[in-house]
């Protein structure tokens, strides 16, 4: 038996249960059978290259996890947060699988609420500021269905790229440009051809960040998108500001919406900087649906100690106004780094 394949084995084991999975949950995903799950696990077959990816989409985590594990760091960040956050996050099976199509139809429902006319005002407005130059190659590293990168090719780029960890939403996306004829090249995660792939601009908008299980994981999937950036490139990021949402903390939220009545609970912990929303859809007809979501949240200090440390100098920070002025209370904070060019 490989050394390989055991410690293979056991690193989809350990993701499988981790998301509340059985054998024949994960092997439904991949059109195989149970069998062939558990041979595995116990280390007795080598997955290819292909399968690995295949898994690794479906516990939404890098494949350098499944190949070497992260168990330490794990079992750190799990006993670190609060007793009632851990029973809260046990209430609903697979909350944290993006892959999810039921996580999809809800990141789609509130990707069209978020995406007002406001908001592409908001994001010409930075394309304007900082990468005003339609000859320049970009990349949207969270491309959802693609709103934003269609958004660039309708503006006039020509090089745009969008990846995504769920291949839900990036085959609609894909269909999408097809429909619309749009030059826009798609593909799920960071492929392997993007190794040596580096962008004149990547975009990160949207809360995309801290979406995954460990400080590990979440540490190493902002690397990876900041390795994507050229030499004196740009990396755009919107992300969610601690500071300015337990401000204004809202433990329960209610909205009307059409067919369907949504209600929020929330709960951040403070031990791990991260923010639960448990959402049920209640529709006319009395039928509910209920959605879990986790997001570790990055203070300001974290992000731009990260990139600061990764080669990057901080070229501004605005609040959700596309100002200065009021950063500390923002509840979306907007950065924009630059790779140094030595």
């Amino acid at each position: 038996m490989l050394i390989e394949s055991k410690i293979i084995g056991i690193n989809i084991k350990k993701q499988r249960l981790l998301n509340k999975m059985s054998q024949v949950d994960v092997g439904n995903l991949l059109s195989t059978t149970k069998s062939y799950i558990c041979s595995l696990e116990r280390g007795n077959r080598n997955p290819s290259l292909k399968t690995l990816k295949k898994i690794a989409l479906i516990f939404n985590v890098p494949v350098e996890i499944l190949l070497r594990g992260n168990d330490i760091a794990d079992s750190k960040y799990q006993k670190i947060r609060d007793d009632k956050f851990q029973q809260f996050e046990k209430k609903i099976k697979n909350w944290n699988i993006t892959s999810q199509k039921k996580w999809c139809n809800f990141f789609i429902d509130e990707e069209s609420m978020f995406f007002n006319k406001n908001r592409i005002n908001q994001i010409k407005t930075i394309v304007k500021r900082y990468a005003d130059n339609k000859n320049l190659s970009v990349i949207d590293s969270s491309c959802g269905t693609g709103r934003l990168t269609e958004l660039l090719a309708k503006d006039g780029f020509k090089k745009i790229y969008g990846i995504d960890a769920n291949p839900y939403v990036v085959e609609i996306a894909r269909e999408q440009a097809i429909q619309k004829a749009l030059m826009i090249n798609y593909d799920i995660s960071i492929p392997p051809s993007f190794e040596k792939k580096v962008f004149d601009v990547v975009f990160n908008i949207g809360t995309s960040i801290g979406y995954l299980q460990s400080e590990e994981d979440n540490f190493e999937n902002i690397r990876r998108i900041s390795c994507l950036v050229s030499r004196g490139g740009k990396i755009i990021i919107e992300a969610v500001n601690p500071i300015g949402i337990l401000r204004n903390f809202s433990s329960s939220e209610t909205l009307k919406l059409d067919g369907k009545k949504r209600s929020y609970q929330r709960f951040f912990d403070v031990r791990s900087s991260t923010s639960i929303e448990n959402v049920i859809d209640t529709y006319d007809n009395k039928k509910q649906i209920e959605y879990f979501s986790s997001i570790r949240l990055f203070f300001p200090h974290e992000l731009i100690s990260i990139f600061l440390n990764s080669g990057f100098i901080l070229v501004d920070l605005l609040d959700n106004n596309l100002t200065r002025k009021n950063t500390v209370n923002s509840p979306r904070l907007w950065y924009i780094f630059q790779k140094k060019n030595v």
